[in-house]
């Protein structure tokens, strides 16, 4: 049975771990926003969005799409003792207005270091908002 995942870092099309992503059977589906507006943190060389809402209401972009299974990707996640993989509410644009789909999304641990840097836009870029 296929799953939809979004995904919103490393593994997007034209990343590093997007050879996971396709590992998955992972069928690219569309871009969308979260409907929930989540923090997303930069730094490290990947992104980190965690279970919390940000008081600006900017969403997360993430790339949607349909996989066989999610076990590499699992894997690589660390799930669910890193990341823990959820299940949320995505927008996708369409010809008709916005459609609102439900996958599973990677969620880091809540971050307690005062310097991590809050993605101002909420879409990552190899680490450049």
């Amino acid at each position: 049975m296929s799953k939809l995942v979004a995904v919103y870092g490393t593994l997007k099309r034209g990343y590093g771990n997007h050879r996971v992503m396709e590992m998955d059977g992972g069928t690219f589906v569309a871009e969308a926003l979260t409907v929930q507006p989540y923090k997303m943190y930069g730094g490290y060389g990947f992104p980190r969005v965690v279970d919390e809402l940000r008081d600006d209401n900017i969403q997360v972009t993430v790339e949607v799409f349909e996989c066989e299974d999610v076990k590499h990707m699992d894997r690589l996640e660390g799930h669910p003792h890193f990341f823990e993989r959820k299940e949320i509410d995505v927008y996708v644009p369409g010809m008709d207005g916005e459609e609102v789909m439900t996958a599973w999304m990677y969620f880091h641990p809540p971050i307690s270091n005062g310097n991590a840097e809050l993605q101002a836009n909420g879409n990552w870029k190899g680490g450049q908002a």
